[in-house]
């Protein structure tokens, strides 16, 4: 049973995006915020700064939504606007406010606007104005033809700035019941595999899964919160020690939480995700009051240098062992007074693996109090994929520690 009212196509503009310069992760977000407010994204195309592509992309459209990003800056090759406007046969027209809130940007920052930023200012007749306050080029809301066209800018903080606008300003569907989760340890195809049966059994509510390196969400879609209610239960019996938080939640986001909740501090040492993990924790907004020391000996000479690693175990076991690792994990803890330590070293390749430990074995110490745990995992991947699935188990390695502490 198909749960959404609404259908959109997403139409992302920008010679970049067809070049392999960005990556086109406007898409995911445009995606994913209309399909929490009840519209269903049945495609998503990529054209470039070009009339004719527009005017083709536009003529093809037979949903209730259309939604295009890129193209609304200043510059000669930002047509967007123009093309939309051309299409529907819409004139463009000065907005003074909008003007007024371009230049105002530009004195707060002790400059000038440039002359060819008045073209940020003319809209397309009769549409609502999207305010972004990431950035100068506004979004814009018509109506056209029964359906309703969306214009956002390409940059994503700008992008998601104007959605966050139209989301409390709009009441644009009727959203059916929501819910979400965040599954660690667990793959995609293990979920799925149980996911399955529960559709057969509830055809009544959506279920879509989006894997990550190391994270499965799981979005759940009814008109009916009965079935919502019901299917959600049934879900967490089943996977219940693998969920950690809700749908929009991170791997380091849920353990700087556990973190804050315990009034604990943490400390990594970390050899092959060379600070990964201590960036991810660090773009968590308040992770300052939960997180202290990142050590990066890569080396084996700065393990004994920097972690008091024994020569001797490093010499019997290797850098990558339990062993080089729990001495890792306990000079982490030692030297930054922090209240739990993890540690992690590994083979990320494409050389260094061994018949005993093969490309993609990476081992893990947890340290707290006077409890040292180890863990050993093997990744799959090239070395890009083995370091950021290394470094997102190793969040799940906590997460799991403090919830079940």
């Amino acid at each position: 049973m198909d749960t959404f009212k609404a259908s959109a196509r997403i139409i992302n503009v920008g010679d970049e995006l067809l070049k392999g310069d960005t990556v086109n992760t406007g898409c995911a977000v445009v995606a994913s915020f209309l399909r929490k407010k009840g519209v269903k994204t049945l495609k998503s195309v990529v054209v470039g700064d070009d009339r004719e592509a527009i005017f083709e992309a536009l003529s093809e459209t037979k949903e209730h939504w259309v939604v295009l990003t890129g193209g609304l800056g200043p510059t000669r090759d930002d047509i967007t606007k123009e093309s939309v406007a051309a299409f529907y046969g819409i004139e463009l027209v000065f907005d003074e406010r909008v003007a007024r809130r371009v230049e105002a940007i530009y004195d707060a920052q002790g400059s000038a606007m440039p002359e060819v930023c008045k073209k940020l200012a003319f809209v397309p007749e009769g549409a609502t104005v999207l305010q972004n306050e990431a950035g100068t080029a506004s979004g814009f809301l018509f109506e056209k033809e029964g359906r309703r066209i969306v214009l956002l800018p390409g940059p994503v903080p700008e992008l998601e700035s104007v959605l966050a606008f139209m989301d409390a300003t709009f009441e644009m569907t009727t959203s059916p019941h929501h819910q979400g989760c965040l599954l660690l340890g667990i793959g995609e195809a293990d979920v799925e595999t149980g996911v399955e049966r529960i559709r057969e059994k509830h055809p009544d509510v959506d279920i879509t899964l989006y894997a990550s390196a190391g994270e499965v969400r799981c979005l759940f879609v009814s008109d009916d919160s009965d079935a919502l209610k019901r299917v959600r239960s049934t879900f967490d019996e089943a996977y219940g020690e693998y969920i950690f938080g809700g749908y929009e939640d991170t791997a380091a986001g849920v353990v700087v939480a556990a973190l804050k909740e315990r009034g604990m501090t943490l400390a990594l040492a970390e050899s092959c995700t060379g600070g990964m993990i201590a960036a991810k924790v660090t773009a968590v907004p308040g992770a300052s009051s939960v997180f202290g020391s990142g050590y990066v000996p890569y080396a084996n000479a700065a393990k004994e240098a920097m972690l008091d690693v024994d020569r001797e175990t490093l010499a019997t076991y290797g850098a990558v062992s339990a062993e080089t690792v729990l001495e890792m994990a306990d000079g982490a803890l030692k030297k930054s007074g922090a209240d739990i330590a993890l540690a992690i070293s590994g083979i990320a390749g494409p050389t260094g693996g061994t018949a005993e430990k093969p490309l993609g074995t990476v081992f893990y110490a947890l340290a707290y109090g006077h409890v040292c745990e180890t863990v050993e995992k093997h990744f799959s991947g090239d070395r890009k994929t083995i370091r950021e699935k290394a470094a997102v188990f190793g969040l799940t390695v906590i997460a799991r520690s403090l919830r079940d502490a």
